[in-house]
């Protein structure tokens, strides 16, 4: 049981790890797309000349807020859910398997975010946008990249309830 221990909490330390990047990143995108957003405004009706550039980053920028942001959701289980399922469960070990089916459906729909994500991608590649200042492939890889994210941050609350269900305290319970 120590090794199972051991794995999860090296696991759960490379995912924290990975989520405090994500999370740091995620507040400079917002920065950043405050920023634009309000030197479009300013670029709009103070000096009258649009940038149409700025509009196609930060909807670029507004994708790769929303996926990263989904996998920080993921890991602090705050993500968007029905519940009334769950609610109804009173057994902590049956809400633990109700947790690992529902993340495993997740992972089944994140493969293919992946997978044909980064198609999408590669499809944008060269593909020049409308102000023909943008590649389309990067703000499409938002689709590969948050998935890789979520997927790891899912698999992360998989192992989590995994252990909760074989009687192995983590060392977050332990602290407790």
């Amino acid at each position: 049981m120590d090794a199972i221990r051991q794995s999860f909490h090296t696991f759960d330390q490379i995912t924290g790890a990975v989520d405090r990047v994500v999370q740091v990143a995620i507040v400079i995108i917002f920065v950043v797309l405050f920023a634009l957003l309000n030197l479009q405004v300013a670029m709009r009706y103070l000096v009258r000349i649009p940038m149409i550039w700025l509009e196609e980053l930060a909807g670029f920028l507004l994708a790769y807020l929303t996926l990263w942001g989904s996998s920080a959701c993921i890991r602090t289980d705050r993500h968007v859910r029905v519940s009334f399922l769950l609610d109804r469960i009173q057994r902590l070990a049956a809400r633990r398997v109700l947790s690992i089916v529902v993340h495993l459906i997740m992972l089944f729909y994140l493969y293919y975010l992946v997978v044909y994500g980064y198609q999408f991608a590669a499809m944008g590649s060269g593909e020049i946008t409308p102000s023909g200042t943008f590649d389309f492939f990067l703000p499409r890889l938002s689709l590969t990249t948050g998935g890789v994210l979520m997927v790891l941050q899912t698999l992360g609350v998989i192992f989590r309830e995994i252990i909760g269900l074989l009687g192995v305290p983590t060392a977050q319970e332990d602290s407790a």
